[in-house]
């Protein structure tokens, strides 16, 4: 039996890997941006502006529910909607803040490179 990511790899590394997924196609970015931006919003306003099929939509939406980022919730005119996991995202945004901090100290970014050697 395979043994599970849970014992192998550490949490921050494992909460970087679900945003990343989460943020790994553009449709799913810009659903996350409006839940981040707008708070709770119906299936429709959600998806509106999405260059794509809504059955290609609704797996993009369906993957950012499995994955934990967004809830379904009902909205003050009775309609259904969805809402970010602004408590899941958050821990997920700075566990990635943390690994890549200490990313940026092992690997020195161009612009700092750059600046130690005088060339501009």
């Amino acid at each position: 039996m395979a043994i599970s990511k849970n014992f192998i790899f550490r949490e921050d590394l494992q909460l970087t890997s679900t945003l990343g997924h989460a943020l790994g196609h553009p449709a799913r970015v810009v659903v996350m941006r409006k839940l981040v931006q707008g708070g709770a919003s119906c299936y429709s306003a959600l998806i509106s502006g999405i260059p794509l099929t809504r059955a290609t939509i609704h797996q993009h939406v369906h993957i950012l529910k499995k994955l934990g980022f967004i809830q379904p919730v009902l909205l003050a005119s009775n309609q259904a909607g969805y809402q970010l996991n602004r408590e899941f995202y958050i821990r997920c945004i700075q566990a990635s803040r943390r690994e890549f901090r200490q990313i940026a100290q092992v690997i020195p970014l161009e612009e700092e490179r750059d600046a130690g050697t005088g060339s501009a």
